[in-house]
């Protein structure tokens, strides 16, 4: 015969929503917090505080909802240095993927000037299917077997995910949502 619990992890966080420290100070400490020792009991006034702090803490770490909100402002727009590799593209490249395969988006097949008008026709991100992070330096692109035209939106998507999801991935998402 065995006890057990069942536990299921709604997210994993980089810090713990409740420390060691935190449970032996009030109201918490009240309790013994024995580390090696089973059938301990927590008293439900203490679980209910415990509940209540995780609940919190858990929020802190979500994005709220916008009526959560009410009217909160939050700074944004400083300025901070960031380093990153940049690697050189070639815009013959992207010129010679876009005329082969025109500008409509090789995952949704959409063509943003459908969308939104002869202002934007022509407007297309350009995919490496190998990404250049994979590369050796002085790779050399074939812009028709290496590139694809592909939407902000779906780009976005193929980059969610490291390594990127690959074309076919994301239009078997869009396929099994569509039905």
């Amino acid at each position: 015969m065995a006890r057990y619990v069942d536990v299921e992890w709604n997210i994993l966080v980089g810090q713990p929503l409740v420390t060691w420290s935190d449970l032996h100070k009030p109201p918490f400490g009240a309790h013994s917090w024995p580390v090696q020792m089973s059938g301990t009991s927590i008293p439900a006034d203490i679980a209910r505080l415990l509940e209540v702090t995780l609940q919190a803490r858990y929020k802190q770490i979500l994005h709220p909802l916008p009526e959560e909100l009410d009217g909160e402002k939050f700074p944004e727009g400083a300025r901070k240095r960031i380093s990153i590799n940049a690697y050189e593209r070639d815009p013959r490249a992207r010129a010679s993927c876009i005329a082969h395969y025109g500008s409509r988006c090789s995952v949704c097949k959409k063509n943003l000037a459908d969308i939104y008008g002869d202002f934007v026709a022509g407007l297309i991100h350009v995919h490496h299917i190998k990404p250049l992070s994979k590369t050796s330096g002085g790779y050399e692109v074939d812009p028709i077997q290496d590139l694809r035209p592909i939407c902000p939106n779906c780009h976005a998507v193929v980059h969610a995910n490291t390594p990127p999801l690959s074309i076919e991935q994301v239009r078997r998402m869009i396929a099994k949502r569509r039905k």
